[in-house]
């Protein structure tokens, strides 16, 4: 481990005894002791089952016979049980409905320190993919093994595309071939990604055109002709930074890794909007997907810069057009088949929204596309033979999708009604200790990710009033769309206003 690597280390140590330290304190002002039992012990012993199940999953991935219909136990470790034990303190010592809802959101909130902290400091410092070291070793002979290509699905991107463009040709990669698919566009996209013809061969770049149909239907088409053994998809809004196409394949040569995602940046973070999406970003990538990544079952495989295999990909039929996440659902659609879905250090930089209007296109979208993909592929939940798929990420994230946006606003209003009451006093200290806990978080997260992202730290307080609020409203009125009316309508592919090129 580099001396820079260890410093890091030390830090993220550090942080994490405040963080736990200052989660005891929170439990304890709140006078939410009671509730251990129904938050700590049932996380803390499902956070230990799956570390079990996970170093037996190996046998489960031999064992492709295996069908046993069964509930992922996590469900009633994270759910069931602290449900269970809030009714029974309910009935047995008269706290109020406030109690049920708030054991639940503690156990989500926690969730974060008992189980993802550590999992995200292993897989950051202690946890090594089997390619890497086979990839350090055999680097000249790698580059020239695998050849890759990359598909760049683009739709009116004439202000952005050569910049995507010139990206790829300058990453470190020299056995790649690029694939630009034109989706039917009305202005002049194709024409802007025509000129770098003439500077490589029919087989090196190609430059694609078709009726407009939509992101899925380019991806496929692009598919058609491609060559290399990888595939890498961008969006046309993204850029590749110099060593993500290396790092990206390099992990192939562990062959159980079927896709890759990349870490997807902010580009510009130019407002407070802006910042807001770097924190969830930070937050999301350096603390929350630390256990998907060491349990190879990474959720979702990012448009802005995610790699498959394209054997598999071709044997799973491709993007399909029922959905509006195409991402979602080809990761899901490939973790099924009992492959491994890891993340790495590959950094893709993508523009992301400056202001309400578009962001709520963009969430809307996502958020609906996520309820689509969720409900297509529940026969997860029930299907033993899709391993940590199964036992973790599928109910893991339906989770902290479905449940968190609901129980802010039960909160939100529970604690509104008590202020009024006149117990506010009763929250201050609690809330000012909330706080602290979430810069804390953030600041373990600034420090996995790099020197970068420093200045995120100043909106922590946002993560907890005000763009949390925002986002979760979306969620909430996303998922009310596609329950109540997506049925009667197919809901379609929205895009933002277009983002001018950056200087």
């Amino acid at each position: 481990m580099a001396n820079e690597e260890k410093r890091s280390l030390a830090a993220v140590l550090v942080l994490s005894v405040i963080a736990y330290a200052l989660a005891a304190l929170l439990i304890i002002i709140s006078r939410l002791e009671m509730l251990i039992l129904s938050t700590v012990a049932p996380a803390a012993f499902t956070a230990i089952y799956l570390v079990i199940s996970h170093s037996r999953s190996k046998k489960f991935r031999a064992n492709k016979k295996k069908n046993k219909q069964q509930l992922p136990f996590i469900i009633f470790g994270l759910a069931v049980i602290p449900i269970i034990f809030s009714i029974i303190l309910f009935i047995f010592y008269s706290y109020s409905v406030y109690l049920l809802i708030l054991s639940f959101a503690t156990e989500l909130t926690f969730l974060s320190i008992l189980f993802y902290l550590p999992l995200s400091i292993y897989d950051k410092f202690f946890w090594k993919n089997n390619a890497a070291g086979l990839a350090a070793a055999n680097y000249k002979k790698f580059d020239a093994m695998i050849p890759l290509s990359i598909i760049i699905p683009a739709y009116n991107e004439e202000e952005i595309i050569e910049r995507t463009i010139e990206s790829v040709i300058e990453s470190d990669y020299p056995t790649k071939q690029i694939i630009v698919v034109d989706d039917g566009s009305k202005d002049q996209t194709y024409l802007k990604a025509s000129k770098y013809l003439r500077r490589f061969r029919a087989d090196q770049f190609l430059v694609l055109t078709k009726p407009n149909g939509g992101k899925t239907s380019a991806l496929n088409y692009g598919l058609c002709f491609a060559t290399g053994e990888i595939i890498v998809v961008l969006d046309a809004d993204s850029i590749l930074s110099r060593n993500s196409l290396k790092e990206l394949a390099r992990q192939f040569l562990d062959p159980s890794v079927v896709a890759v995602a990349s870490k997807v940046k902010n580009l510009r973070t130019t407002n407070t909007l802006q910042n807001c999406i770097a924190l969830e970003t930070v937050l999301g990538t350096n603390l929350l997907r630390g256990p998907f990544n060491v349990f190879g079952v990474i959720m979702i495989i990012p448009g802005a810069g995610g790699a498959f295999r394209r054997k598999l990909l071709l044997q799973s039929g491709g993007y399909d057009n029922d959905t509006i996440t195409e991402d979602f659902d080809i990761t899901l659609k490939l973790l099924k088949s009992s492959g491994r879905v890891i993340m790495v250090d590959a950094i893709t930089y993508s523009d992301m929204p400056d202001n309400l209007k578009d962001l709520h296109k963009q969430r809307r979208r996502w958020n609906r596309g996520n309820v689509q993909t969720l409900l297509k592929h529940r026969n997860v939940l029930s299907n033993g033979r899709y391993g940590m798929l199964q036992s973790f990420g599928y109910p893991m994230l339906s989770m902290a999708f479905w449940f968190p946006a609901f129980l802010d606003f039960l909160i939100i209003g529970y604690t509104i009604y008590a202020i009024l009451a006149g117990l506010w006093a009763y929250f201050v200290l609690p809330f000012v200790v909330y706080v602290l806990w979430q810069i804390v978080l953030t600041a373990i997260a600034v420090v996995l990710d790099g020197k970068d992202s420093g200045k995120v730290l100043l909106y922590s307080p946002l993560a907890i009033i005000g763009y949390k609020q925002i986002l979760n409203f979306i969620i909430i009125k996303s998922v009310f769309s596609v329950l109540l009316f997506g049925r009667k309508k197919k809901l379609k592919w929205e895009t933002t206003e277009e983002i001018p090129k950056a200087a």
